[in-house]
């Protein structure tokens, strides 16, 4: 008996009544498939998966409602006057007994993923805490702590290619990205434009990047990592051209706020035209992640716009209008390319 969601069962029995329909099947097939799909009320998966980040919250919490205890109280003290590396070395050994159980976990029990992601998570953080510690430990001062972030990336990389695990290689990419934005800034000494790029911008360079890397990928032996890579990627650039469109390529803030909103015209553009290319892209390749992005980032696009250019002029009636006017042009659009895609077919 396959149980699922009431829409996708929805979904699943029209499939079949159209294969039904279309003679694919006969009608003693279609009624055994259609009985076999059982609607679910309830979804269990996403309560268990609000539940796990619940539990990882209260462990945190419960960690310093602890401190309250004399005798920890005590422990931290020792603690705190041991060396660096004593630190570093405890939170090492702590993370790697937490990667090893909850990949022993997923191997006995792979069906419980987000009790096993749970175990990664808490793992990805004692790990960060440990490589804080060794940077600690060798720190000489020079403030090249982008270096430490590089170590910890090669680190999440290497635990997640070992561990299958997407949630330690969405930490990886987090981390690869942390590294970036601190080594440029170390390179500029923190003030200054890299490469004529400021952080946005530098951002939005990174992020196609990424999302062309996802592409690389899919063709090698980390192919499991593609999809998170590519959703990771869209994300972290539409959210760079977003505040590539309202700051411009602008390191000072006195002088961005003296610059006329015309003049960052043009990155507002620019994320207009990446959102729109992003919608075509995914409605000719069923690439709901690209289409969704697309949309949501227009959408965000506009609005942003109007509140800089006419939230105190502009009619909201009329804006509305021009939203509307907009997106029903964009429908058409794709009820061109969804036709086009019927008549290939």
């Amino acid at each position: 008996m396959l149980q699922t969601g009431k829409k996708e069962a929805e979904i699943i029995k029209k499939a079949i009544a159209h294969w039904k329909d279309s003679g694919l099947i006969d009608e003693k097939t279609s009624d055994k498939l259609a009985n076999d799909v059982q609607p679910v009320g309830f979804d269990w998966q996403k309560l268990a998966f609000y539940a796990f980040l619940f539990a990882i919250g209260s462990i945190i919490v419960s960690v310093f409602l602890l401190l309250a205890d004399e005798w920890i109280l005590k422990f931290i003290e020792d603690l705190i006057d041991a060396p660096h590396w004593v630190k570093s070395l405890l939170f090492a050994v702590l993370a790697f007994a937490l990667y090893a159980f909850g990949y022993r976990r997923k191997v006995k029990k792979p069906d419980q993923i987000y009790s096993n992601e749970a175990l990664f998570i808490l793992g990805v953080i004692s790990t960060a805490v440990s490589a804080t510690f060794l940077g600690l430990q060798f720190d000489t001062g020079s403030g090249h702590f982008s270096l430490l972030i590089l170590l910890l990336t090669a680190v999440y990389a290497v635990v997640a290619y070992s561990l299958r695990s997407q949630v330690i290689w969405l930490f990886f990419l987090m981390a690869f990205g942390a590294w970036f934005g601190t080594e440029t800034g170390y390179v500029t000494n923190w003030e200054g434009l890299f490469w004529g790029m400021n952080y946005p911008l530098r951002y939005t360079v990174f992020s196609f990047l990424i999302v062309g890397g996802s592409f690389l990928i899919g063709h090698t032996k980390i192919s499991l990592f593609q999809p998170i890579t590519y959703g990771f990627g869209l994300f972290q650039l539409f959210t760079s051209l977003w505040f590539l469109s309202i700051f411009g390529n602008h390191t000072d803030f006195n002088i961005w706020s003296q610059v006329s909103q015309v003049e960052l015209w043009g990155w507002a553009v620019l994320m207009a035209a990446v959102s729109v290319g992003a919608i075509i892209y995914g409605l000719k390749n069923d690439d709901f992640l690209s289409r969704d992005f697309g949309i949501v980032f227009l959408l965000i696009n506009l609005l942003s716009r109007y509140v800089e250019y006419g939230w105190d002029t502009l009619h909201k009636a009329v804006f509305f209008m021009i939203l509307a006017v907009a997106f029903w042009l964009l429908g058409k659009k794709a009820e061109t390319i969804w036709n086009l895609g019927k008549k290939k077919k």
